[in-house]
């Protein structure tokens, strides 16, 4: 599994128009500008040009990064397009019509640059605690290898919750990119979306208890559940858990679930500036159909089914 582009993360376009007759793609070793036509594709280290001179160029570009690597954003730079963006770059010259000015650049020797920079590390963040919680026994929990979030055969609703060490990234890093990978053990549907939540209060993992079936079990001391963050001693505001409404992400289920998005860098980079806010995630599934319930490896599991989150980062500059 490798990380790929902050621009497939996110799917969103950044619209820049061309204001000249050559554009060069830079793209540095490990590194793929991939264009939507395919036609413009930049296999780096490479420098690719391309002639613009008239009115029907409309081409977007987007990220591809070798295994290890993870796409920073396009840099800033003297007559740069998209610079510091992170999202796919489209450039086009339809708007150029009628403009004099505009259409002066495409008969000149005007030279422009989309340019991608990598992130300077890659870091995969263990598993702290988590824990899966029951609407239908809200004093039960239970932490043993797997998470089940969803509703059953019965209607009965679980919720998993789930927070990373964030530790190994410097502070004052700036964090490119963010992907969630959670191995499926069981379910009954595939293709069920799981939502992503920013927590927002700390809960607890108690002892730990061998369940398989996901059956509710009593609380321990200090467990999340559905009532609680902290059995007995602190309940959440809000049964269920206290979560930012918004999605930071959404996935469907097969064999794994990979979530990526801007919402979640932002989550990452929340937490690496204010350690004291991180509280992980709560993963929220169908709680409509029955048998939508998804088993997914937790922390216990063996090392090749453990939750893998891999964060691109890029440190401070030293003094």
């Amino acid at each position: 599994m490798r990380l790929t582009s902050v621009t497939s993360f996110v799917l969103v376009t950044a619209v820049m128009m061309i204001s000249g007759c050559r554009v060069d793609l830079v793209a540095p070793e490990g590194v793929t500008i991939r264009s939507e036509s395919g036609a413009f594709d930049c296999v780096g280290p490479d420098t690719c040009s391309i002639d613009v001179n008239d009115l029907f160029f409309d081409e977007t570009f987007s990220i591809e990064t070798n295994e290890g690597g993870a796409f920073a954003n396009w840099k800033r730079r003297s007559r740069g397009f998209c610079g510091g963006q992170t999202v796919a770059c489209r450039l086009f010259t339809a708007d150029f019509a009628g403009n004099d000015l505009l259409l002066g650049f495409l008969e000149s020797d005007e030279v422009f640059f989309l340019e991608a920079e990598l992130a300077s590390q890659l870091i995969t963040a263990p598993v702290t605690q988590d824990v899966t919680i029951f609407a239908d026994e809200p004093t039960a929990s239970i932490s043993n290898g797997r998470l089940f979030v969803g509703r059953t055969r019965v209607g009965s609703v679980r919720r998993g919750l789930i927070a990373f060490d964030l530790s190994g990234i410097p502070a004052g890093s700036t964090i490119d990119a963010v992907e969630l990978t959670m191995v499926v053990s069981a379910n009954q549907r595939t293709d069920v979306p799981l939502s992503l939540h920013r927590l927002q209060g700390a809960w607890g993992e108690g002892n730990q208890r061998v369940n398989e079936r996901g059956q509710p079990e009593p609380a321990t001391t200090n467990d999340a559940t559905w009532r609680h963050r902290f059995f007995r001693s602190e309940l959440w505001e809000r049964e269920g858990g206290d979560f930012v409404a918004n999605a930071s992400a959404v996935a469907n289920t097969g064999d794994t679930v990979t979530w990526s998005s801007g919402r979640m860098r932002a989550d990452v980079q929340n937490w690496v500036d204010n350690p004291g806010s991180n509280f992980g995630w709560i993963l929220i599934g169908d709680e409509v159909n029955p048998q939508s319930v998804q088993a997914l490896f937790s922390k216990e599991a063996d090392a090749e089914q453990v939750p893998t989150l891999r964060i691109a980062y890029t440190e401070p500059a030293g003094d």
